[in-house]
């Protein structure tokens, strides 16, 4: 014992006066003795305070779901069997053990879906300099419904969880994604271990079980629940999408002056409906059809309303060559996460949301009726962005309730992951003592 502790002495005296060592001393005290030096070592330091806590938290998520949920929780006794039950527990609903077992499982990713979501709105409002401002219909808690929104940034997304968790429903929400989306490093697989996202390949064919899978799934939900789709099926980041949008209206337009059949291009599922107003797209692109009609058939029992949501972004990054201001609205999920904005640079960013609610009894239910109030509700949301692009807000009357997150819901969370991370931790060691 006493000669690995002479050996690891001397390591530390010869990384101690290595030139390098010396070198970042000396520069490091040279930084401090400045404004200015002082000013980047903060902001470094709030910089990788800010990538911790993104790693503290999904791991979290990490090793409730990805390893403690199976090991525990599903075959505690033959591991080797987990695969094999799991998949039978799902194909057979009826036994009673797997419709238990389904239960307990989605109560568990509903809890840790609150948490992720509550953990990032809370760090994004206080540490990232996030402000909502949102104007319109307030969004009820009490009622199951869909959610609608433009898609101009990876932010959106971020947008919708602070309306999830402002109406009391941080984790009784899905997402309609790409599955492409899966497979992102980090907020991709929270999404994808935590439920929040229904991932769909954009193949129907293969896509179609799931969906009713899940539709069947949240209408038997006691609780209420959100279900998000962006119509658009794609962010609007590039001129070349905006271009491609307008082409395919413009195409439109002269196939309904020629007298083409308006019954084929109607059940054309990207088309607008050809006798409902549709402007040209500047500001959205052309929403495709399918994917909000299928939700509006598939959860209409248990739904109370549809909710639509237009995000416009006050702030825009400095446009460049070949990069337009307008495809970059701040701030990013970096602005947010890694850079502590709020500190760093002493400045918030604002985002107008504005929404408008529609019972579900004025939804229609044929398909074609469907389409057209869809294209209908984009023709409003051009409008509605036009006018917020020239005045740097939504002119409505009518503030929402809304109540940011504050340091204190920060600290609360994160105190509740911490405890939970401490738990899963010595529970996984007992559960790998009882089976070596």
């Amino acid at each position: 014992m006493s000669q690995t502790w002479e050996k690891l002495v001397r390591l530390v005296k010869q990384v101690a006066g290595s030139p390098l060592v010396t070198a970042l001393l000396i520069l490091m005290q040279f930084a401090l003795g400045t404004d200015r030096g002082r000013h980047i070592i903060a902001l470094w330091y709030l910089r990788l305070l800010s990538l911790l806590f993104l790693v503290w938290l999904h791991s979290y998520i990490l090793i409730a779901y990805d390893v403690f949920l199976p090991l525990v929780i599903y075959n505690p006794l033959l591991l080797s069997l987990l695969g094999l039950i799991w998949k039978l527990a799902r194909r057979i609903e009826s036994l009673p053990l797997a419709q238990a077992v389904r239960q307990v499982r989605s109560a568990i990713r509903a809890h840790g879906l609150r948490l992720w979501v509550e953990a990032l709105v809370s760090w994004a409002e206080t540490v990232g300099g996030l402000e909502l401002v949102v104007t319109g219909d307030d969004m009820r808690s009490d009622e199951s419904c869909i959610v609608l929104a433009n898609h101009r940034s990876w932010v959106d997304s971020l947008i919708i969880f602070c309306l999830a968790m402002n109406a009391g429903r941080a984790g009784d929400f899905r997402f309609l994604g790409k599955r492409s989306l899966a497979y992102l490093p980090i907020i991709g697989l929270a999404a994808k271990l935590t439920g929040g996202v229904l991932f769909i390949s954009r193949n129907y064919a293969r896509d179609e079980a799931k969906m009713r899978r899940t539709y069947r799934q949240l209408t038997q939900r006691r609780a209420p629940f959100w279900f998000t789709i962006f119509p658009e099926g794609t962010r609007l980041n590039a001129e070349e999408k905006l271009k491609q949008a307008q082409d395919f209206y413009h195409r439109l337009c002269a196939d309904h002056a020629g007298n083409v059949d308006a019954s084929a291009s109607a059940n054309n599922v990207d088309a607008p409906s050809p006798d409902g107003p549709v402007v040209e797209p500047r500001f959205c692109l052309v929403p495709r059809v399918k994917g909000f009609r299928q939700a509006v058939q598939g959860l209409r029992p248990a739904l109370g309303a549809v909710y639509d949501c237009t995000i416009f972004y006050e702030n825009l990054a400095p446009g460049g060559a070949g990069r337009p201001a307008l495809w970059h609205p701040k701030p990013t999920a970096a602005d947010l996460f890694l850079r502590a904005t709020r500190f760093a640079q002493k400045r918030r960013f604002r985002v107008h949301v504005h929404v408008r609610r529609t019972p579900i009894e004025e939804i229609p239910v044929d398909d074609q009726s469907i389409a057209r109030w869809l294209f209908r509700n984009f023709a409003e949301k051009e409008r509605l962005l036009e006018q917020a692009f020239a005045e740097k807000r939504f002119l409505s009357d009518r503030v929402a309730r809304y109540q940011p997150a504050t340091w204190g819901k920060l600290f609360t969370v994160m105190m509740k992951i911490t405890v939970i991370q401490l738990a899963l931790w010595w529970l996984l060691v007992q559960v790998y003592r009882i089976f070596t």
